[in-house]
Parts: C-alpha cells; structure tokens; sequence
C-alpha cells in the first residue's frame, strides 16, 4: 500500500495519531526493516473536521453540522450528497433544531434515539442513576424529538440507531416506532446491524 489514507477527525485527532504511531513504533519500524513496507505513518493525511462541506467531487459532497453532546464539543451530524440522493446521519446528539435545516428533503435521515420511559426505568437497576440519568438526557434525542426533527426536516424515510437504553429487552421494534410516530407520520425503520437499504 503506497496512496495516502485521508483521516477526518474533529480536532484532537493529530495528539492521537502521534500517541498511536508511539505506542506501534516497534512493530511499524521492524515491518519497514524487514519487509519493505512502506512507513505508514507518511500515508495518513490528516483533516480536522469543522461545520461545512468536508469533500466535494464530481459524485459527492459530504457536508458536517455541529451537534449537541454535552460535555463534548466537537460532535458532528454529516450529509452525504450522492447525486440526486441525500443521506443524513445525526450521530450522537440531544434535540438539535438545525438538524433539520441541515437534513431537509433527506432520502434518509438515520437517527439516534432515546426511549425516555426506559431511561427513567434504568435509574432504578444503577447505583449512580442520578448523574448517569443527567448525563444521558443531556446528550441523546428522545424519540418524540426524533419524530419533529424528522417532520421538520421533511424527510422520505428515518431510520433509527443507537438506542438508548441498549440493553432493555422489553423495546421491541414497534415501541420504537410507535413513540417516533407520535410526531412524525412519515416512514420509520427500525435499524439493526447489517442493513442495507436502497439508494
């Protein structure tokens, strides 16, 4: 392997990368000695990510937005523009108003989400419930605000992720949509590893 390898990352990324390259020197030394291997460490061109579009080709342009996830700051929500077809992921966010703006007409809007009635339950099986419970609603989107974002968006179809709380066996696939459905009447897929939808 001799091409670059672009890296985006939001700020902090150079301090990991040098910290990385350190803790791998030995092995990244001896496979350039002893068998011809390029130095990798040449190969990685690094990009700090801001709010704006991050590429743009001919095919594509893949734009960020800045979220909301106290107490990081440097949280993104990006759009990738495929020709015709627009897909916005939010990452990991609370209620983020621009997400709409920045979203509008999307194909798709693949969405974090947060079952408020669980969370509240959580807090009873955890010895730190007060301040992990805080923490939690800080950050992350409940699903009736999933629902306006997506509205507000006007959005062709939302796929949500990264549900929260993960691990309450109760939240079958229909809870999910019934809560988003409260505020939005549009399409709504319930995500899972390996999905694959259409473009």
């Amino acid at each position: 392997m001799t091409e670059q390898v672009h890296v985006y990352a939001p700020a902090g990324i150079n301090s990991l990368l040098a910290a990385y390259w350190k803790s791998n020197q030995y092995d990244i030394k001896t496979r350039i000695k002893d068998e011809g291997r390029p130095d990798i460490r040449k190969l990685a061109a690094v990009h700090t990510i801001k709010e704006g579009v991050l590429i743009r080709t001919s095919d594509f342009e893949i734009s960020s937005l800045k979220s909301i996830h106290p107490p990081v700051e440097e949280s993104y929500a990006f759009k990738f523009q495929l020709g015709k077809k627009c897909i916005v992921f939010s990452g990991d966010t609370t209620y983020c108003p621009s997400l709409a703006t920045f979203g509008a007409g999307a194909d798709y809007l693949i969405h974090e989400v947060m079952y408020s009635p669980a969370v509240d339950e959580m807090a009873k099986r955890r010895p730190n419930a007060t301040k992990l419970i805080a923490s939690i609603k800080s950050h992350h989107t409940s699903a009736e605000d999933v629902g306006r974002i997506a509205k507000a968006a006007n959005v062709k179809n939302l796929i949500l992720n990264h549900f929260v709380p993960p691990d309450d066996k109760s939240l079958s696939d229909q809870v999910w949509i019934d809560a988003v459905s409260r505020t939005f009447a549009g399409n709504i897929i319930v995500g899972r590893d390996l999905l694959q939808f259409p473009l």
